[in-house]
This record gives C-alpha cells, structure tokens and sequence, in this order.
C-alpha cells in the first residue's frame, strides 16, 4: 500500500470533488476534476467517507480487503441485514450502506439533504431516488459510521457533529413549533371574543361560528405536534445510533494506560455522558429556545391588553425565575459529586458480582456489606440533599403561584377603585372583558417562560457536569497506530528490541533497562525469570498497549510505532496469563467476531487439541460459555484462547503461560501443533517442558537481559535452577 501513497491521496481528492460536485446535481462524472490540497475539510460528511472507501477498494488498492480499507479511512463497518434497517421505497437506509452483490460488484445507498440516492464506484455515477428492493435480495449488505471528529472541542461542537446530518428534520421541528405556538395565540383572542361578542349577544349562531374554529385549532395543533414527536423519534434514533457508534469506536482506539486510569464502571459511564450531552443540549435546549420566544410573544400580547398590568405580571414572573434559578444552581453543585459517588457504587457492585466465588469461598460477605453500606449511603445523601433543595423549588412555586395571580388581581382592583369612572357598571365590566384574555395570555406567558428558564437553567448545570465528566474520553489521544499515516504492512515476523526501556507511571524504578535481542521470522523465543522482572510487559510491548520510555522495537525493519497498530495485531496471535473468555457460544468466542466458517473454526479447535471434547457437548459449537468460563475447566479455557489465537493464522505468537493449566500430554499436541503452524512464536513461561525446545531463551535479571542463549547454554551457565519448575509426569 505504501507504494500507491501518491494516487491514493490523489484518489481520495478526486472522489472527495466528485462527490461534491454531484451531490445537489446527480449526474454521471463527464468533466475534469480541479485539484483539492485539503482533504480534511471535508472529513466531517459521514457518506464521504463510504464512497471513498469503496473508490480506492476497486480502483487502486484490490490487494487489500474491503474491511481494511474502510478501517484505513477511519470508517467503522457492521454486517447487518435487511430486518435491522428497514428500507421501504419511503425510508431509505439511514446510514451509508455498503451492498456487495453475488457477482462481487459494490453499490452504495445513501441519503443527503432528504434525498436518496445510489453510487456506483464503477462508472462514478450518483443515482437520485433508486430502487431500494435490491437490498432486498440475497446481498452482503453492511452500514458504515464516520469516525469521532477530533474537532469536537465543546458541547456546542458536539451537537455539530451529532445533528449535521438532521438538518431538515430539526427545520420540521421547529416549523411544528412554531405552528402550535401560532395557533397557541388564537386562544386568548377566541376567549376576547367570546366574553365580548358572543356571551353580551346570547347569540347561539356566533357561539357554533367560535367552537368551528377552536376545534380546528385544537385539532391542527395535535397534527403539529404528532409531527414534531415523529421528527424527534427520527432525530434520536439516527443521532444516538451515530454518535454512540463514533464514541465507542474511538474508545477502542485509545491507548491501553488510558484504561487503567478509570474503573470499568466509571468508564462506562464517562462515555454514556456524551450522549447525555447530546440529549440535554440537543432536543432540550431546541424546545426550550423555542417555547421563550413563544413566551415572548405572549407577553406582546399581553402588553396590547394592559400596557401597566403586563409589567405588573412580568414582575411576578421575575420573581419566580430568579428564586427558580438560585434554587436549580444550588442543586448543581451536588451532581458532579453524586455523579462520582454513583460511579464508585456501580464499579463496587460490578467487582463483587464478578469476584463472588472468591468472596463466598473467604466468607467475606460482611466486610463486602460493609464497604457497600458507606457507598450506597454517600451517594443517597446526596440524593437527598438535591431533593431537598427541589422540594424547595416544589414548595416556592405552589406559594408564589397563587401569590402572584392574587397580586395580579389586587392591581386590577386596586386601579379600578382609583379610576374616575369607579361607580360606573360599564367600566367595570369593560375591565373584566379586558381582563378575561389578558390573563389567559398571561397564564401561557408565565408557563412558559418559567419552564424554558427552568429547562435552560437545569440543563446548563448538568451538561457542565456531564462535559467535566466526558472530557477525558473526548480529549483523549487515539493510539499513534491508528493514524492515517501508519504504514498497512504484511509483517513476516522479525522482531528487534534496540535498547529499550521501560517504567510504568507512578513507578520511581525502571522495569527494566536497555533490553536488546532480535528474534528470526519462524523462530522460537523464550522469556523467563524471576516473577516481577517485566516479562509480561515484554508481550505488552510488542502488542503496542504500551511505549517505551527510550528505545524503539521494530517489526521487519519498521519501527512499530510507524505501524497501522489494528492491521498489525491482526497478524498476531496472543494468549494471555489466566485466559478470560467473553460470554458467548464456542463458535462466536473463537472467530472473536470475525467471519470464520464451522470448518476454520473447528480446524482451530483441533491445533489447541480440544476438537473431541467439544463434539461430545449436546450442542458442540453452540454452547454458551459464561463470562468467566465457570462451565469448563481452567484447561479447556486456555484451549479454546489457543484456538482463537491460532484461527487467524497469525505470523507471530505471543504466549504468556498459556499451557501453564494443561497436563503434560495435551501439552505436548498443543506444542507440536503450535510448532507445525510455522509462525514467530515468544513465550512467557517457567515451564521446564515448555522452553527446553526454545531456539533461544532470553533470561531476565536485575532489570536488564542477563543472558541469551539455547537451553543448554543456560544451564551450562547456572541461570535456570532457581527460575524454572520441572515437570516429569
């Protein structure tokens, strides 16, 4: 791929124009394209990057699968079938979609400004309005999801990049809003003309002629708004499914030291935030702008009513607002502290259900209560003491409320007693006909103002505490790996560590220091010493889940931070110390979410020498391992990791005790398969059995590589008597 670095960028400029040039006008490509130098401009268009993908797959870089590329161009790719996306002739996909025919020709559906069209990167021609049944026949058919945008600085940035793509629907919002509003209106004026017109008349044919209208009123403003509650459905399917997809693919991209700075619980929900964020400022705040100008307009109306009356009502309204305020700032200053305190309680419960065999087995269940009892009972008192202050806010509005409807009520008398005319009936009822659809517009300015201030208010103060909380998750730099500059290489196993160094964080000691060996594509490598001398870290390295702190580890000659770190972990296998299998049937935990036939995977089954037992279950592939493998033995558990590691024909495997559970025969077929699979194999262990076939053993002592060399070599030195357990049965 490195070879094609130049027509690829040049590639990817073109189908960017191409795009945008056809994009409002679909027609096919008959004009030279101007050159474009900055590409990344346009990298915040989502079906950009599907098209572009498929346009460098077929035309430039056939070698490499369709998946590889995709991720290349930082786009996520999920299988997924007609049932889960919906498409009718009226509702097209809403994601970029990726349809491969039998015949293995490509198309892609995609939507932009409402419209639905098709591109064929064959011909690159843009069709408007296809036929969506063809994603009804027997395709592979995948949705593609942009990658989190790096310019995402901000809430507002945020809600830039979740509603982008959603223009037209928040215009409907907005426009059935301002329907019901409008029509909202019509109600004061319908109530003026009944206490003036129609009640003074006794007239039933003017009475018939207002209730036509009113229900026509009541009957729009349903249809407005069931409009609007659709739209809103639309948005927050489309914009949650995207923003979550995009955030959850950058946490898997972020570096492993990132991981172990937050708890799972904690982290979990740290990336939750960020939708919240989207929720609160998104559909929230939107209604919220909108129902202020409406209380606005209100208040004009009121003010054509009784110009001194509606100051006088915009002073109580005040009053409410600024109390409404104070008392909703004073609960915000507790949420960040509950938010913490409800993170800790979910990690803490996460942990003891997970370790349950081990606190059962200790009798630990009363301290585990214990520890319990202070988390749940910080985080209630927190709950109680933001309640508190909304039982307050509660209590002051079912006072001032009528308090301010009696004040209200005492101007309009208070002024009529102090008019000239005060002994005249007429004025008198002339005033109550004024004040009749005054204060109903009063009624409506006052909600309304009071929920907008009071929706604003609360989501300011949690959105601050949300984006407190997601910042490290936004801000956190992807691995160098997954840049696109990384180099997408076919690796052959040669390893080389040139005076590498290496000390965890908070640590005052280096792990280990200066260590240099090479190891031959093919070879066998083994890695002892005593426990603590950073031989897992070793493994840890050349995985690239941490960096050196000097020194550099090259892979075939290039160094691997230059290396796409995905592309390359893919042609590596590894089995971890104390095997931990994801939940799932056996056929899903060995093809680890990877298209793999029953054979692949059953061929895996038999190099890790567990092929017979698994025929003997009742339901073979299909049968469900708990998440912690409780339904097999710590044995099968490490055979079923060998398969998985093994089934991608890895060019290099990482072992870190992986046989250290099995006894000393299906040792022995595991080893010899392992051997017959002819990849670079690095092995952690202390096994006699496991190492004496090493083509070189590299002993660890003292922070530094004491000695390499073969077994014998070792021996012969003295190195191993203390390091390794033999094993003779």
């Amino acid at each position: 791929m490195n070879d094609n670095n130049d027509s690829f960028s040049q590639s990817r400029i073109q189908t960017l124009q191409a795009i945008l040039d056809c994009t409002d006008d679909p027609s096919l490509l008959d004009q030279s394209l101007p050159e474009r130098t900055n590409i990344d401009a346009y990298d915040a268009l989502a079906f950009i990057h599907s098209l572009l993908a498929i346009d460098t797959t077929l035309r430039l870089v056939k070698d490499t699968s369709l998946v590889d590329l995709y991720e290349y161009n930082q786009i996520h790719l999920r299988r997924t079938s007609i049932d889960t996306i919906g498409v009718s002739i009226a509702d097209p996909p809403t994601l970029p979609t990726l349809v491969i025919r039998d015949d293995g020709s490509h198309v892609v559906f995609f939507t932009r400004k409402g419209k639905s069209y098709t591109y064929n990167p064959y011909d690159g021609a843009i069709a408007k309005n296809p036929d969506p049944n063809i994603l009804r026949k027997p395709n592979k058919i995948f949705e593609a999801y942009s990658h989190f945008p790096s310019s995402v600085t901000s809430p507002f940035s945020l809600l830039k990049y979740a509603f982008r793509t959603d223009t037209i629907k928040l215009l409907v919002i907005v426009f059935a809003s301002l329907l019901v509003a409008i029509l909202g209106l019509a109600v004061p004026w319908i109530t003026s003309f009944l206490v003036q017109t129609v009640i003074p008349s006794s007239s039933l044919s003017l009475l018939i002629q207002s209730i036509i209208p009113a229900t026509l009123i009541i009957i729009s403003s349903a249809i407005c708004r069931h409009f609007q509650s659709l739209s809103l459905l639309a948005i927050e399917f489309s914009v949650n499914t995207k923003l979550q997809t995009a955030v959850w693919t950058k946490v898997l991209k972020l570096p492993f030291k990132f991981f172990q700075k937050y708890t799972a619980a904690d982290l979990m929900m740290r990336v939750s935030s960020i939708s919240t964020i989207r929720q609160l400022l998104g559909n929230q705040v939107l209604l919220a702008l909108l129902t202020l100008v409406f209380s606005a307009v209100y208040f004009v109306l009121m003010f054509t009513y009784d110009r001194n009356l509606a100051f006088v009502a915009a002073g109580v309204t005040l009053v409410s607002i600024v109390v409404t305020v104070f008392l909703i700032h004073r609960q915000s200053l507790l949420q960040l502290p509950k938010a913490k305190a409800y993170a800790d309680m979910a990690d803490f419960s996460y942990q003891t259900i997970f370790g349950m065999p081990q606190i059962r087995s200790t009798g630990s269940e009363p301290f585990v209560f214990k520890e319990w009892t202070s988390k749940i009972s910080l985080a209630t008192n927190l709950d109680r003491r933001i309640m508190y202050w909304s039982g307050l806010l509660s209590s002051f509005n079912s006072i001032w409320n009528p308090l301010g409807t009696l004040a209200i009520y005492f101007y309009l008398v208070y002024n009529f007693i102090l008019s000239p005319g005060q002994a005249d009936p007429k004025q008198l009822v002339q005033s109550i006909i004024i004040f009749v659809p005054f204060y109903s517009a009063y009624v409506a300015f006052n909600s309304q103002l009071h929920s907008a201030v009071s929706s604003l208010s609360s989501v300011a103060s949690q959105a601050v505490v949300e984006w407190d909380r997601a910042k490290p998750v936004i801000f956190a730099q992807e691995e160098q790996g997954y840049s696109p500059s990384a180099v997408m290489a076919n690796i052959k196993g040669a390893i080389s560590f040139n005076n590498v160094s290496f000390i965890y964080e908070n640590d005052s000691d280096f792990l280990f220091k200066e260590l240099s060996f090479s190891v031959q594509p093919g070879s066998f490598t083994a890695i002892t010493g005593k426990s603590g001398c950073g031989k897992t870290t070793i493994l840890k390295l050349l995985l690239g889940l941490y960096e050196p702190w000097s020194g550099s580890i090259a892979i075939d000659g290039t160094p691997l931070s230059k290396l796409n770190i995905k592309y390359y972990r893919q042609q590596v296998g590894v089995v971890i110390q104390s095997t931990r299998l994801p939940p799932g049937s056996i056929f899903e935990i060995v093809s680890a979410g990877k298209y793999y036939t029953e054979e692949e995977v059953w061929h895996a089954l038999k190099q890790a020498a567990i092929d017979e037992r698994i025929q003997k279950l009742p339901m073979g592939l299909d049968t469900i391992i708990t998440e912690v493998g409780s339904s097999i033995s710590g044995g099968e558990r490490q055979r079923l990791g060998i398969a998985r590691a093994l089934i991608s024909k890895p060019k290099v495997l990482l072992l870190d005790e992986a046989t250290s559970a099995l006894d000393a025969m299906s040792q022995e077929v595991v080893s010899k398969n392992i051997r017959d699979a002819g990849c670079t194999r690095i092995v952690v262990a202390h096994r006699l059995s496991t190492i004496q076939e090493a083509d070189q053993i590299l002993y660890i002592e003292d922070h530094r590589l004491k000695a390499t060399g073969s077994f014998h070599e070792l021996v012969a030195q003295g190195l191993l008597t203390d390091s390794l357990t033999s094993y003779t049965s």
